[in-house]
């Protein structure tokens, strides 16, 4: 079950992305006009009475404040999704940076599911099929977004669609996709249990968890979930709020969580065992996930995220499973059903406490899920989008808090709640983007480099990576690399072999090569020499792993550069000394260094590289640049450590001069947690 769990956000995000639209686009909308001397802030307002919205106000009706000034409301729009079109109506964005594009416009609704696997069981994931996939088909409009989205996929890979038939086939098919309760593990967690075994009689290898007598690896794992899910909710909002403005509503399916803070108990567990399992009680022994909690919820207000938790599993009696409710290895009966309790509360209240403090709404408490979610889609079917220019002419970067009520009595009114005041170097940006002729363009050159890697599929077994270098004789460069998955379940623990055919055009083969590939590697290289003149080639590739084999292809094409050449990218620890290991699937985690060789066709005159955001601004990081010869080859070498960075998607600019000519290459790369 837990392998369907883990599958089920990549299927739906690869299913999503991968959506062709069909007619033409909505209309643009209305944009407000451009100041340089002041900062335009959208804020949706949803007026509630009775649990739902209130029509027919008009600007009027409204006041607006920005840290207790009032606010001149400029624009004034109610946008309503309850004319719901069939499903052969709605229209998907072609590509990721499309729907990205269309995400960012503030009068689209924008929905995300988020389905907390690890804290849902089986019963409760088959529970909220039939009543998720009603309230969608009724609260989707023509012009509204949306994701579905879990703690196992980085928020950036996360795909907005408008059709709803492939979540709705995929829910179908993977109804199982909680893992709460489960008896399979995943890598870190099988590792937790082999470091603390626990024996039947009830004494080595367990501890008390509050009043309950429990294994000792069951406490870590529990902990090390809620870490997973919350730092992930972090980075998830984060992301939310630097791709949209307007509001994000999240509908969010967890059995809750406990909020577990540091525990002195945990360390005092003796016995003999490996540094690594050390390191595990350590480090979940001591987390202090109340605080991250309260940094979700103010980092939920900055992005304008609301989040609608539901519990699906309804109303529990016990918090454990059967197989964890040992009350015949010291525990008393009374005292472990007060802990249950106890622990149920715990989860309801983070629930609630989340919808309260982000302007929700929380369904817990209660086994009719279909009626708890159609309080959520009346809450969320129309809204209030209201523009104003702040009075507060600093940009200076700093929080600013939003109030929005409405004159009329009785009506309890949910807003944004606050944003960041844009800095200087941004208000330059839109600056000039504003002042720059209009007409159709093609993506920049950051886009195409973010672009590439939005192309690259979550769920691949191995990826590949090739370059053609500049020139008649310029080799074929070949990179494989085994996605990280596949790692965790053994797949190179016996090493390998990599075989590569090139064939050009009419499937004429041109080259072919074949190299072993390490038990302590990812992947491997092949350096091959192709006919003079071949400008482009299909590359096949085949890496035999026993018991496994793994396909795959990609095409190249020769490059033209004078000065610099086609990237090689490499992953390796901190250390200067340790290895480089080839990288294809440009994801990378902060814990790593990233290598890049760039082939160049002589000593170079100057050199400079740069880290850029999405936005394209420079961001401070410490990079290192080397001219080195690389197996004949005269190499440009880039070093640079990722710890500084958050979750997400970067480009490395590197430019390079030889005599007058100056080349600038750009390539992407994910950095995960």
């Amino acid at each position: 079950m837990l392998r369907q769990g883990l599958s089920l956000a990549v299927l739906l995000a690869a299913t999503l992305g991968l959506l062709v639209p069909v007619g033409a686009q909505q209309s643009a909308p209305q944009l407000p006009v451009f100041r340089s001397d002041a900062h335009f802030v959208t804020v949706d307002a949803y007026p509630l009475r009775d649990g739902k919205v209130v029509e027919g106000l008009t600007a009027a009706d409204f006041t607006v404040e920005e840290d207790g000034q009032p606010q001149a409301i400029e624009n004034f729009e109610f946008i309503t999704g309850t004319e719901v079109p069939a499903e052969n109506a709605r229209r998907d964005p072609n590509t990721v940076r499309e729907s990205m594009l269309i995400a960012a416009d503030a009068r689209t609704r924008a929905f995300v599911v988020y389905l907390d696997i690890p804290h849902v069981s089986i019963e409760g994931a088959r529970a909220t099929r039939g009543p998720l996939v009603t309230m969608l088909n009724a609260l989707i409009g023509e012009n509204d977004l949306f994701a579905v989205t879990t703690p196992n996929q980085p928020p950036h890979t996360m795909a907005f669609a408008r059709k709803l038939v492939s979540a709705e086939d995929m829910l179908t098919r993977h109804w199982a996709w909680g893992t709460r309760g489960s008896i399979v593990r995943t890598p870190l967690e099988n590792e937790i249990e082999q470091c603390f075994p626990a024996d039947n009689q009830g004494q080595e290898g367990w501890i008390r968890d509050g009043a309950i007598l429990r294994p000792v690896a069951d406490v870590l794992i529990d902990r090390a979930r809620e870490e997973q899910t919350l730092q992930h909710l972090e980075d998830f909002v984060i992301y939310l709020g630097q791709i949209r403005e307007g509001r994000t509503s999240v509908v969010l399916f967890t059995e809750g969580w406990r909020l577990f803070n540091d525990d002195g108990g945990l360390t005092g567990v003796t016995g003999r065992r490996p540094p690594q399992c050390d390191q595990h009680l350590i480090r979940y022994a001591n987390i202090n996930l109340q605080s991250r909690f309260r940094e979700i919820l103010a980092r939920a207000n900055r992005s304008n995220v609301t989040f609608y938790p539901v519990n699906p599993s309804g109303l529990a009696t016990f918090d454990l499973p059967i197989s964890q409710r040992q009350l015949g290895t010291g525990n008393r009966a009374d005292f472990a059903l007060r802990q249950n309790s106890e622990n149920i509360s715990n989860r309801s209240s983070s629930m609630q406490t989340l919808a309260e403090n982000t302007d929700g709404l929380a369904v817990v408490n209660t086994n009719d899920l279909k009626a708890g979610l159609l309080r959520v889609s009346d809450q969320l079917r129309a809204y209030y989008l209201l523009g104003y220019y702040s009075s507060n002419r600093k940009f200076d970067g700093k929080p600013r808090r939003i109030s929005v009520k409405v004159k009329q009595p009785g009506i309890n009114v949910k807003a944004r709640r606050g944003y960041t005041a844009p800095t200087e170097a941004e208000r330059t940006a839109r600056s000039a983007a504003a002042s720059a002729p209009a007409g159709p363009k093609g993506p920049s050159a950051i886009e195409a480099a973010l672009d590439a890697l939005s192309r690259i599929r979550p769920s691949a077994e191995i990826f590949v990576h090739a370059t053609l270098g500049a020139g008649p004789a310029g080799k074929l460069t070949v990179v494989a690399e085994v996605s990280g998955p596949q790692l965790e379940r053994g797949a190179l623990q016996r090493g390998g072999t990599l075989d590569v055919t090139v064939t050009g055009a009419g499937g004429a083969e041109l080259a072919k090569g074949q190299v072993g590939v390490l038990a302590t590697s990812r992947g491997g290289v092949v350096i091959m020499d192709v006919p003079p003149g071949t400008t482009q080639a299909s590359v096949s590739v085949m890496l035999r792993a026993v018991p496994l084999t793994f396909l795959a292809r990609t095409d190249v094409s020769r490059d033209t550069g004078a000065v610099i050449g086609g990237p090689l990218i490499y992953r390796a620890s901190p250390s200067s000394r340790s290895p480089l290991l080839p990288v294809a699937g440009f994801d990378f985690r902060r814990t790593e260094r990233v290598h890049v060789d760039w082939p160049i066709t002589g000593p170079l005159d100057r050199r400079e590289a740069r880290l850029l955001g999405r936005n394209g601004q420079s961001i401070a990081v410490n990079i290192t640049l080397t001219e080195r010869e690389v197996d004949g080859r005269l190499m440009l070498g880039l070093d640079a450590l990722l710890a500084p960075l958050a979750p997400g998607d970067y480009v490395i600019e590197v430019t390079a001069t030889i005599g007058t000519t100056t080349e600038t290459r750009l390539v992407g790369i994910r950095v995960g947690s």
